[in-house]
């Protein structure tokens, strides 16, 4: 490993003095709010997903519309203007479908109903012609399924049901980008529908809760699906089974898991210990509630919004994952519940669509918190970790490996692989694909990504490279490293 220059180690410095002061560096202070942003042009009263793309627009694809048809069109949220405007539709109507960013920037959108039948089909979106487009079919037709990105760029398709209220598969799938084709993977341990999958900080799949229609008809059980034995194992039960509700990464890297339902509305909280592979109880909700979201915020709070308890709610909360608490937050705009919530690139919460008020179905809002927002992170970045110097072909057509080193200050846990982007500028490539490795013998896992050499935009004569990219909850991160290129002449 080569030497690390002084000024990264004084940026991390920086960087730790800042969150040790935050009060004093962050910006405007104020209470949370959330205020009206544009209107969608279709109402989704349910089954709609949301997709943060990498230009930090959202794509709002499919659902049902107020009067309960699956939807075909899909549409754009720019946070730059407020607006949502139309963009490609799918070649058929879905509701209950996945969608699922993947490395090369584009969306896979897997199965879902289109009210004649459970699809089996999937498609592809371009970011950059704003399209969709067949790729290969499931193995299998499914609805209420999850799809989860893995670090190797395939992608998990968990669970779900052909038909509802019929017998469910316990067979999963891996979608591979590369080929477009997709394949069987390990069974699950337990049948399962309206689950929630959450990708863990050691690569592994945690699918908790949801129902079937044998035996234990509302699940307590958890299962984790490890991608380098492609095989699912039982883990640890929750007390109390359930399904509508949501499961959070947090940033130390247990799984809170709030809400939902089980023959009545959940106000109970349990927390998933992937070190023990145990859940415990971690208070409760200020209000019992499914078909809510959470989602995790740039501080490490997780926002519980809206959902239902005997009629649609309109407030919100915040869980404080040091405190091990929740508190009450400012209230949306009107009652909702199946919506969608998408933290954005500027740490404010997207929330579209969803049941409720009249109005519900095509009014979006955002919320922000301005506290504890920090600018950006500075990381240790290591190109081609383990040699000195770093010598890169422009024209190979080959990957480069690039290490993120884990350091104080901040952990590779909390950075979200998809976001990460390097080259010359640090905005040309994507990783093709990534894992947790240990780059420089120091004992501690470093995150360790693969881009493509031909798309980082280096050039011959090029002697520094950048590496930016986002926590999972929102803060940009910035890294930077010395080349060398060669086979330039």
């Amino acid at each position: 490993m080569k030497k690390i220059r002084l000024t990264r180690w004084f940026g991390l410095l920086v960087v730790i003095f800042f969150l040790a002061n935050a009060p004093l560096f962050l910006g405007t202070q104020g209470d949370p709010t959330f205020t009206a942003t544009g209107s969608m042009g279709t109402g989704r009263a349910n089954g709609h997903t949301a997709t943060l793309l990498p230009s930090g627009k959202v794509l709002i694809a499919g659902g049902q519309s107020p009067s309960s048809s699956p939807l075909a069109c899909a549409e754009l949220y720019d946070p730059a203007t407020g607006t949502f405007s139309q963009t490609g539709s799918m070649g058929a109507c879905r509701t209950g479908h996945g969608a699922t960013l993947l490395p090369n920037g584009k969306v896979l959108i897997t199965g879902g109903n289109d009210s004649a039948q459970t699809l089996s089909s999937a498609e592809l979106y371009d970011p950059e012609t704003g399209t969709f487009s067949p790729t290969g079919n499931m193995l299998s037709p499914l609805i209420y399924h999850t799809a989860t990105l893995l670090p190797n760029g395939k992608v998990l398709i968990a669970g779900g049901t052909p038909a509802p209220y019929v017998d469910l598969t316990t067979g999963a799938e891996l979608y591979n980008p590369a080929t477009g084709a997709f394949t069987w993977t390990g069974r699950l341990m337990i049948p399962r529908q309206q689950h929630i999958s959450t990708l863990l900080s050691n690569g592994k799949v945690l699918l908790v809760g949801g129902g079937n229609w044998t035996g234990e008809r509302i699940l307590t059980s958890a299962e984790l699906y490890d991608p380098t034995t492609e095989s699912f194992t039982v883990t640890g039960s929750m007390a109390i089974g359930r399904y509508a509700h949501t499961a959070t990464l947090l940033t130390s890297g247990k799984v809170l898991v709030a809400g939902g339902y089980n023959g009545g509305i959940l106000c109970d909280v349990e927390l998933f210990n992937p070190t023990t592979g145990t859940f415990l109880a971690s208070g409760s909700l200020e209000t019992g509630r499914a078909v809510h979201t959470a989602t995790l915020l740039p501080n490490g709070t997780v926002l519980i919004a809206g959902g239902w308890n005997n009629d649609y709610l309109g407030n919100a909360e915040v869980y404080d994952p040091t405190a091990g608490v929740f508190a009450a937050t400012a209230s949306m705009g009107g009652p909702r519940g199946s919506h969608t919530a998408t933290l954005l690139t500027d740490g404010k919460v997207l929330i579209a669509g969803g049941s409720g008020d009249p109005d519900s179905g095509t009014s979006a809002e955002l919320y922000w918190d301005p506290t504890n927002m920090p600018n950006h992170i500075d990381v240790l970045i290591d190109v081609k970790p383990g040699e000195t110097p770093n010598s890169i072909n422009p024209r190979s057509k080959g990957k480069i490996p690039v290490a993120i080193i884990a350091a104080f200050g901040y952990s590779v846990n909390d950075i979200d692989p998809t976001m990460v982007r390097f080259g010359k500028t640090g905005s040309e490539t994507y990783a093709s694909h990534w894992s947790l490795a240990d780059c420089n013998g120091d004992g501690q896992l470093d995150l360790l990504l693969h881009f493509p050499t031909e798309k980082t935009g280096i050039l011959c004569g090029d002697t520094i490279v950048f590496l930016t990219g986002k926590t999972r909850s929102g803060v940009d991160i910035k890294g930077e490293d010395d080349i060398r290129t060669v086979g330039c002449k």
